[in-house]
């Protein structure tokens, strides 16, 4: 079991034994969540990021099914 300090500003330390278990870093965003056992902690996903590969594969040309017969035709 592990003990944590709330300070005035509500911070607190997580040790580092559980930061490299958890593989927290500086600066990560991580999300609280209240179910019915208690609270869950579990790291924030950006979608946003994601976002900038949507459509990524359509942007290339691919050949017809014909196309790639025809290249192992010639071959």
């Amino acid at each position: 079991m592990y003990r944590v300090k709330v300070t005035s500003k509500g911070q607190m330390t997580i040790p580092e034994e559980v930061r490299d278990k958890l593989g927290i870093k500086s600066a990560d965003v991580w999300e609280i969540k209240e179910t019915a056992t208690g609270y869950e902690l579990q790291k924030h996903v950006d979608t946003k990021v994601l976002e900038t590969y949507a459509g990524y594969l359509r942007k290339t040309e691919t050949p017809t099914t014909n196309e790639v017969i025809e290249r192992l035709r010639d071959k």
